[in-house]
């Protein structure tokens, strides 16, 4: 007897092990992209191991901006809740200075769903910080991408590359490459710029050479309170005159 009668009576006569009904791939959630417009909006962490000689298999947090792509790491040997913060609070108090009550409000901070990263601990830091937990959508790991692809680049550069034999000589080896990968590294779509060179361009004052035109509208003139430090030297120098010349130049309407 074939197998194709023998799986034909067993389905007529209902003997077949139930199975689930394949459907269609609802759509994702997500809006099919993770990269913000600027820093500071949303971070992402994950965890890795590495082996040693002597201490054995160690742990490695890493935090990454969505952004710039900066990194800041940590390298312990229990991989519990309070190493998973630590990364998180290092570059806190890279940004902001200081680890203080709601000093990083407006943060989404992306990251599976470990057990380091659900525990009371981690998510109440979070909230003392002002950072929205903002875990990644189940069944779609590709939503904390950019602390993946991060960690693949981490075990590329540094952690596949020497074998270690402390857990010591592993966190200088980590904290040099991060060094160097925050410094050196060229991120294309930054125009192949830095990762710490983005943030120093949105931290830059932007300084505006506008004049007030209330004052222009209601007396026809300019005060000197009101212009910009390039226009005040030039109604200065056009006061004063040339040099040996004791007449002074009108000044002119600059509305």
């Amino acid at each position: 007897m074939s197998g194709k009668r023998v799986l034909r009576l067993l389905r007529r006569e209902g003997l077949l092990a139930p199975q689930r009904v394949r459907g269609r791939r609802r759509p994702r959630p997500h809006d099919g992209t993770i990269i913000p417009d600027r820093p500071n909006l949303r971070w992402g962490t994950d965890a890795t191991m590495a082996w040693t000689r002597v201490d054995g298999w160690v742990w490695g947090f890493a935090c990454v901006d969505h952004y710039t792509a900066e990194a800041w790491t940590h390298v312990a040997k229990v991989g519990d809740r309070f190493a998973a913060l630590q990364p998180v609070d290092d570059a806190v108090i890279d940004r902001w200075g200081r680890l203080d009550a709601d000093v990083a409000r407006g943060l989404q901070l992306r990251h599976d769903w470990g057990p380091q990263y659900r525990s009371a601990h981690f998510t109440g830091s979070l909230a003392w910080l002002g950072i929205s937990d903002d875990p990644a959508f189940l069944g779609e790991p590709e939503t904390n991408g950019c602390a993946e692809r991060w960690i693949r680049t981490l075990k590329e550069q540094c952690l596949w590359a020497e074998l270690h034999d402390t857990i010591e000589e592993l966190r200088q080896a980590v904290s040099g490459f991060v060094d160097r990968y925050n410094h050196s590294w060229l991120i294309q779509r930054h125009g192949h710029l830095t990762p710490r060179r983005p943030i120093k361009q949105h931290k830059r004052p932007q300084q505006h050479d506008q004049l007030d035109t209330t004052s222009v509208q209601e007396t026809g003139r300019c005060s000197v309170a009101n212009r910009s430090p390039s226009r005040l030297a030039t109604a200065v120098a056009r006061r004063s005159g040339p040099p040996g010349s004791s007449e002074r130049s009108p000044v002119r309407n600059s509305g």
